[in-house]
């Protein structure tokens, strides 16, 4: 199968029974490409995505005044684009800390 055609959804669940941490790697590497094409460049270079679980993509951002920013003007934004630039991956939320933050 060439990449970007549709599979049929037996396809897509036979491989991530058979490779679990596979997907996981996967959903986590296409949460990270979406992050950076919404959170765009001044934003995404100050930010690491680290996981997402249960629709809340979780953000460590390398700076207070940025968590701020993010938080309070950009956050509706940002999950507009997640949802236009990725819509199979059902972001939710946004779960923000600083980056040298403990969990």
């Amino acid at each position: 199968m060439r990449r970007g055609e549709p599979q049929h959804l037996g396809e897509i669940l036979r491989e991530a029974v058979a490779c679990p941490a596979k997907t996981t790697r996967s959903r986590l590497a296409r949460a990270r490409e979406a992050w950076a094409q919404a959170a765009r460049k001044k934003v995404a270079a100050h930010t690491r995505v680290t996981s997402l679980a249960g629709g809340t993509l979780h953000v460590h951002v390398d700076s207070s005044a940025l968590l701020a920013q993010i938080d309070g003007f950009l956050r509706e934004e940002i999950l507009t684009r997640l949802h236009e630039t990725w819509p199979a991956g059902n972001v939710l939320d946004l779960r923000l800390r600083l980056e040298d933050e403990e969990p």
